[in-house]
């Protein structure tokens, strides 16, 4: 019988209970989860020489460390290019009211540094929903000459592509590489801090296709050349920087990188 196995008991111990009768949930610790089907050890047997397939329920972005008597410890982690164009169009909608707006125009304290469009989902009728654009709010609280309206419904926003985001892309010089059979699988340099970095290449593609961070190679008394993505029609991409007078491309004349960063 298949079961799920629980990495850390706590999630068991302190799970919310089921609501009751009147919508309440039961506090953390109060109903732990005690199913037959659910093995809150944290332990699995396996058999040398027999497969078992594993599911691993995962947060984007977070590793798991397999540990075994026998051989070392494994990590599994999750690359951000698996789910981060998934991620990118989800847009969560926040219960919110009851709010006091126009008949005609919405308008609502919006957070700053949050690009997108707002919008808000209520009910003009009991069986029917309307979806108004929110327009931002000015610090004047000033009322309306026309009557007001409340209503509570749901605040959603829908972000703007990273790609748009090219006037504020954060500068990062590449100084070394680490290539694997004359190909280049990895970008390195300092940060400003002066420690090292050491990025592989797709995760530098995926980077640099968020539009958030524009990598180049810059020589001493040189202008900087900055490094693209090249998608061919077969294989992977790859990256090389724009041709100039000093190399078709830059990233080849490079120091290798030969420490673990």
């Amino acid at each position: 019988m298949d079961r799920l196995h629980i990495v850390d008991p706590a999630v068991a111990l302190l799970a919310p209970g089921l609501p009751d009768a009147s919508g309440a949930a039961a506090l953390p610790g109060a109903d732990p989860i005690t199913s037959p089907y659910v093995d809150t050890s944290g332990l699995f047997t396996v058999n040398p020489g027999v497969p078992v397939p594993l599911t691993l329920l995962m947060v984007p972005g977070s590793d798991v460390h397999v540990t075994a008597g026998l051989v070392p410890q494994k990590s599994v982690g999750l690359l951000r290019e698996w789910t981060s164009s998934t991620l990118s169009r989800l847009s969560p909608a926040l219960r919110h009211g009851p709010v006091l707006h126009d008949l005609e125009t919405t308008r609502l304290p919006l957070p700053q540094d949050v690009r997108g469009s707002w919008h808000w989902h209520r009910r003009a009728e009991p069986g029917t929903w309307r979806t108004d654009l929110v327009v931002p709010s000015t610090p004047d609280a000033l009322l309306p000459n026309e009557p007001s309206t409340a209503s509570e419904g749901w605040l959603q926003v829908a972000l703007v592509a990273d790609t748009e985001y090219h006037d504020t892309a954060v500068p990062v010089r590449v100084s070394r590489v680490r290539t694997s059979g004359g190909t280049t699988v990895a970008l390195g340099g300092h940060n400003g801090d002066g420690s090292h970095f050491l990025i592989p290449v797709p995760e530098a593609i995926e980077l640099m296709g968020s539009g958030r961070f524009a990598f180049f190679v810059q020589e001493p008394g040189t202008e900087r050349t900055a490094i693209r993505v090249v998608r061919p029609k077969r294989g992977r991409p790859y990256l090389r920087t724009v041709a100039d007078d000093a190399s078709p491309n830059n990233l080849d004349s490079l120091p290798e990188c030969h420490h673990v960063w």
